[in-house]
């Protein structure tokens, strides 16, 4: 007499032969879902942590940046500049008169 698993909708072995095979089958798949998780979460946080110091580094290079500009272009040098025009211009005028003088 076969048992009352084995019918016409479960051909085959009866399940409690098969049984065995998918528990471990099931628990196995389960040891490396859980270890793939907790790999997958150890890399996910270095790659954040990674991703943080990239972003804190890459802010403080656009403040020295940003600073390098305002000093390239801020009315210090516009003054600086302006009076270096002036004295290449007198330096101008002096070569001037010296080759009219000569």
């Amino acid at each position: 007499m076969q048992s009352a698993q084995s019918t016409a909708a479960f051909p085959g072995p009866p399940l409690q032969e098969v049984w065995p095979a998918w528990v471990a089958t099931l628990e196995e798949a389960a040891a490396r879902l859980n270890e793939l998780s907790g790999s997958t979460e150890s890399e996910f946080l270095f790659i954040g942590s990674q991703l943080h110091d990239f972003y804190s580094r890459a802010t403080a290079i656009l403040q020295m940046s940003d600073e390098a500009v305002g000093l390239v272009a801020g009315e210090d040098v516009l003054q600086a500049f302006k009076g270096l025009q002036h004295i290449m211009g007198i330096m101008n005028d002096h070569f001037g008169y010296a080759e009219d003088e000569a």
